[in-house]
Order: C-alpha cells, then sequence, then structure tokens
C-alpha cells in the first residue's frame, strides 16, 4: 500500500499507481498490487493531472499546488518505493510549519466544568449492568465528565476498554524462612507472608503477584463509542456515555470501562481526571439477541 496525504483524482491515482508498480517491479515481481490510500495523517487537497489542471474544473480549482503536482507526487513516490525495495532509509525532509496559533477561531472558549453536588468527575453516574455478556452485545455505562474541548486528547483516546490480566509480576521482596513458615522483612519487623512462588534457586528472594488491567480497545476501535452531552446548552454540566458493542473475536474474561478526559475549573489550570466502571464478565458464544 501506498499512502499520501492528498485526494487523488481517478485518473491521478491510476498514473501514482503505475509509477509505484514499476519502481517496486524489480524488488516484488511483475503481479504487485499497488493501493493507493488518500488523505493519510494529512491533507493536501487535490492532485489533478496536467490535462484537468487546464480545464479548472472542480479537482482541478483544488489542486493547489499547480500543474506539476501529480509529477510531484510521481518523483517523491519513486524515490521512497526504491528506497523501500532496498531497505534503506531515508532523511526524514523539512518539517511543516505549525501554523496552529494563526489560526482564528470564532467557538467561545469552555468557561467552566462542574459535577452536581457530592460528585466527583470521572465518577459513575449509570454503571453497567450487573450481568454475563457475549459478543454482539452491547456494554454501556455513563460518567459525570466535561467539555471535550478542553483536551481533544490528539493521539491518546477518551475511552478504553480493559481486559483483566491475572499474574503479573509485582515486585520483589527479601524474607527469611523460621520454623518451616515464610516471613517477609519489613522495617525489622518479621510478617507472615502467604501464596508467594519461590523464583530461582535462592530462598532469599520471592517474587509477589498481582492483577492488573490491559487496553483491549479505545475509542478508535469500530466498536466503541465516546458520547458527550449536557442537559441544557449552557448548563456546566455534562456527561459521557461508553459504548461497547462486543465484536465476535472478543477474548473472554472480566473487563471494565474508562474514561478518560480533563475538566475546567472557573479559575486555575484544565486538570485531567479519569474514572472506571465496575467489571463485567464477557462468556464465549453469541448474544441471544443476534440469534
Amino acid at each position: 500500500d501506498e499512502c499520501d496525504g492528498a485526494a487523488e483524482a481517478c485518473r491521478s491515482g491510476r498514473r501514482l499507481k503505475e509509477t509505484v508498480r514499476a519502481a517496486a517491479e524489480d524488488a516484488f515481481g511483475a503481479k504487485l498490487h499497488v493501493v493507493i490510500a488518500g488523505l493519510s495523517n494529512t491533507y493536501a487537497s487535490y492532485t489533478a493531472t496536467p490535462e484537468e489542471y487546464d480545464a479548472q474544473r472542480y479537482e482541478a480549482a483544488s489542486t493547489l499546488y499547480g500543474p506539476n503536482t501529480l509529477a510531484a507526487w510521481q518523483q517523491q513516490f519513486t524515490y521512497l518505493t526504491r528506497a523501500m525495495a532496498k531497505g534503506t532509509s531515508v532523511p526524514a525532509g523539512p518539517s511543516p510549519p505549525d501554523l496552529e496559533s494563526k489560526q482564528w477561531s470564532f467557538l467561545p472558549g469552555v468557561v467552566a466544568d462542574e459535577v452536581p453536588l457530592g460528585k466527583h468527575f470521572g465518577e459513575v453516574s449509570e454503571d453497567v449492568e450487573d450481568k454475563v455478556y457475549h459478543a454482539g452485545d452491547v456494554v454501556s455505562a455513563e460518567f459525570h465528565s466535561s467539555c471535550p474541548r478542553n483536551d481533544l486528547r490528539t493521539g491518546g483516546t477518551f475511552l478504553e476498554v480493559q481486559r483483566l490480566v491475572p499474574g503479573v509480576m509485582k515486585q520483589l521482596r527479601r524474607h527469611v524462612r523460621a520454623q518451616g513458615a515464610l516471613y517477609t522483612m519489613t522495617a525489622g519487623t518479621a510478617v507472615r507472608e502467604e501464596g508467594f512462588e519461590r523464583w530461582g534457586k535462592s530462598n532469599l528472594r520471592y517474587l509477589t503477584f498481582t492483577d492488573t488491567w490491559e487496553t483491549a480497545y479505545l475509542d478508535n476501535d469500530f466498536g466503541t463509542k465516546f458520547i458527550w452531552s449536557r442537559p441544557a446548552s449552557i448548563s456546566t454540566h455534562s456527561t459521557a456515555q461508553i459504548t461497547w458493542e462486543i465484536p465476535t473475536d472478543v477474548v473472554p474474561g472480566t473487563y471494565r470501562l474508562k474514561h478518560y478526559n480533563a475538566y475546567k475549573p472557573l479559575i486555575g489550570s484544565i486538570k485531567q481526571f479519569s474514572g472506571v466502571s465496575s467489571s463485567f464478565k464477557v462468556a464465549t458464544g453469541n448474544s441471544t439477541a443476534t440469534q
């Protein structure tokens, strides 16, 4: 696959595919299947052919870099494809300017975020149902939240579906044995311990084990949704609903939903927070609702 940051017009895409195919043919063979994936990571507007550019219809008029835009893409893709075929690295090239500070926004900023009295940001307002879920079921939880414009979490996530992983090493402890029992020495006090696994041949070091939560799905997965709402347009209160439609290839186990966001107090700087739902079981088999 070849990815670029422009919307290729139909004829431009075909010409670019042939350019890449010709550059890669010696390394990968004549039956190479080339796919052009446009709009990758950035946007450089349209790419029309020189002939289309002369006609100045919609795509051509939106080809911002002139009639030789396609030729420039072909030149650079040939260069990159040959480097990839040889396994050689290429210089990163110049970085585009950061123009964020020069952009105008007419959208008012967030004044403040608040939660109902006695509640805190990230606290669950509607928890997951207490039942065993299966593939095809939809899990949902709602949290006391804040305006997501406080932090767009670029490169991050507003949610995680987490799976419980048991038995991960937590720490290494020193111990002594006395009268057949295991004791951990802490600040000179011998505390009797249970459930330790011996490590190696040494009788001086033991490993403790604890459960951990690993990330299984994020807000960019097809089965998850982050739905933010407030009770009124001028309200400082808001909620975030997280839903997860369980896929057919899910790993059975114990899961929970976790929400990330940031709130803005009336006075002070933006602060991060998170919250988790209760855990729930996901078993093998499909939901009866989908059968």
